[in-house]
């Protein structure tokens, strides 16, 4: 397929801006993996946190009930 000279051009330029884009936004979705772990770490603490304290709390309770 031949292109004249100023169209090769603009396309050149348009593939380098597309591979930018790639690049950044590869950079972007591995950034938001790796937070989405952390979030999903500092969840399973807080819900092993709250089982603890409930599962205290309950036991607590247990001598009032009888």
């Amino acid at each position: 397929m031949d292109f004249p000279l100023g169209e090769h051009e603009r396309l050149r330029r348009e593939l380098i801006k597309v591979d930018a884009d790639n690049k950044r936004l590869a950079a972007e979705v591995r950034r938001l993996v790796e937070e989405n772990q952390d979030l999903k770490k500092a969840a399973e603490l807080w819900i092993r946190l709250y089982e603890r304290q409930l599962a205290r709390a309950n036991d607590a309770v247990k001598p009032l009930t009888l």
